[in-house]
């Protein structure tokens, strides 16, 4: 399992929209959220969408002006379609856009995207109708963060239909509520949906004893099985055994803690020794977030689904349940440079990287005698988590290359 990246981000509900017909305009022009609508292949009442797992995102295929996009499916996504990332893919697409929108990360900042409003987007057998797109300009470094995705879409299934997530045989149900049968789902848990976000009420106990009662997003576009923001509620607080870890957003990097908790309890079930990320950051917290969000690595162990026009949520453990919630047993994390290498970013205190001299800094040309060009994250990720194997890296460091061992060990 890997914790060390969380997609988040805050769209500005009530976007300025600067007319690109009326350019000499002084005054933005301001517009509501388009209402989607949508429309199913002939008869048919639900569809089969499969999916891959990658680095704890569900990734979907959805078609755009013929083009095939990968896109993050990210129940913490809030507007009616989606977010794509710059480039020239994305470009083919030929969008015709009315307006700039504003985007901004948990860290603050915003970046000025552009907006098509009137989109079809098409899977198999349904069609998604007036979608919003934005379009945020090419980005180098989010281009390689996000390898092999072309942005994010989210509440425009979540907010019409049930959606079902079958995490063991990776495919999504999506069905007309009036169709939906909640036989053999599972616990029904009833959530809250505001500002077209999914809240559940759960119970987090801390190994300090304190038992906190906490409202959280549901959010499959987490890569943390939970993350608490510490300033919201004086009692969620960083355990004293705990890691630097960084977090990732659509604007960049932010520094978190990550630790383990004693149990998150989610109707009849307790999900135990889980490793969270801690926010402290009071400026980073967003006012809606509240506790924090539920992220994927935790969900995945449940076959999940999401009633939210009728307000509930369904849990039914699979065969990933009792899987342990460990991080990367190397303790290193990176980031794809241009030139296909890993740059070193952070180096955990106690981990094998650091024993093995690995600083910050360092890029790594290979991975057990393989060039870093020909291995995708996904395919390093899951190398990291192999415990007890020993790792082999040559680093480029001030020009010279060195040989590194890493003895793969769980350090938190």
């Amino acid at each position: 399992m890997k914790y060390h990246k969380i997609i988040c981000f805050l769209l500005f509900f009530q976007l300025i929209i600067t007319s690109s017909l009326n350019a000499q305009e002084k005054a933005p022009k301001r517009i509501s959220l388009p209402s989607g609508g949508f429309n199913f292949s002939g008869n048919v009442s639900s569809i089969k969408i499969p999916f891959r797992l990658s680095d704890n995102l569900i990734i979907i295929q959805v078609e755009l002006n013929g083009k095939q996009l990968n896109l993050i499916f990210d129940s913490g996504m809030p507007i009616e379609g989606a977010i794509l990332f710059g480039s020239p893919k994305v470009d083919s697409t030929n969008l015709v856009f009315s307006g700039k929108a504003p985007i901004g990360g948990v860290d603050g900042k915003r970046i000025e995207s552009d907006l098509a409003t009137g989109v079809v987007l098409k899977v198999p057998n349904l069609q998604l109708t007036n979608q919003m797109l934005i379009v945020m300009p090419y980005d180098q470094a989010r281009s390689n963060h996000f390898e092999g995705m072309d942005g994010i879409i989210g509440f425009s299934f979540f907010s019409k239909f049930v959606v079902e997530i079958d995490y063991e045989n990776h495919f999504l149900t999506i069905s007309k509520p009036e169709a939906f049968n909640p036989a053999d789902k599972g616990e029904e848990i009833p959530i809250d949906v505001r500002q077209n976000r999914i809240f559940l009420n759960a119970q987090v106990n801390l190994n300090n004893g304190a038992a906190v009662d906490a409202e959280l997003v549901i959010d499959t576009g987490n890569r943390s099985p939970i993350m608490l923001n510490t300033g919201y509620n004086n009692k969620l607080v960083v355990p004293a055994k705990n890691i630097p870890i960084y977090v990732f957003g659509l604007s960049g990097k932010m520094s978190r803690k990550a630790g383990r908790i004693k149990n998150i309890k989610l109707g009849k079930y307790a999900l135990t020794d889980v490793l969270a990320s801690f926010n402290e950051d009071k400026s980073g917290t967003p006012p809606w977030e509240k506790e924090g969000n539920l992220g994927n690595p935790a969900l995945k162990r449940f076959n999940v689904t999401f009633n939210v026009p009728g307000k509930h949520m369904y849990f039914k453990k699979n065969k990933l349940f009792p899987e342990p919630f460990d991080y990367n047993m190397a303790g290193f994390q990176f980031q794809r440079t241009d030139d296909l290498k890993f740059k070193i970013i952070n180096v955990i205190p106690g981990s094998s990287a650091e024993k093995a001299g690995m600083v910050l800094g360092d890029e790594i040309i290979k991975m057990n005698n393989k060039p870093i060009s020909q291995i995708t994250k996904d395919e390093a990720e899951n190398e990291l988590q192999q415990a007890g194997r020993e790792l082999s890296i040559i680093i480029e460091r001030n020009g010279k290359q060195i040989s590194l061992k890493l003895h793969l060990t769980k350090f938190i």
